[in-house]
């Protein structure tokens, strides 16, 4: 389950990543900000996942997922 989690993640990056690349897209900033809510929440969600299951797949994937938040919420800094 943990890994829908890192997908959202991955996701969330990606969006973020390409409004970068468009400075006249409107709400932009709005857009990167709320992608980086959502990465955050699926991290939350997959650290949960990962302590209740205590597999090594999970703490992977839940790791995974909080490098991509921590990633998303640097780069919707970047966007104005």
């Amino acid at each position: 389950m943990a890994r829908s989690e890192v997908e959202v993640a991955t996701e969330a990056v990606r969006v973020i990543g390409d409004l970068l690349t468009r400075p006249n897209e409107m709400n932009r900033s709005h857009i990167a900000q709320q992608s980086a809510s959502s990465a955050m929440a699926a991290a939350q969600g997959a650290r949960i996942i990962a302590d209740g299951t205590q597999t090594r797949e999970s703490r992977e994937n839940a790791d995974i997922a909080e490098s991509l938040a921590l990633t998303a919420q640097k780069l919707a800094n970047l966007v104005n």
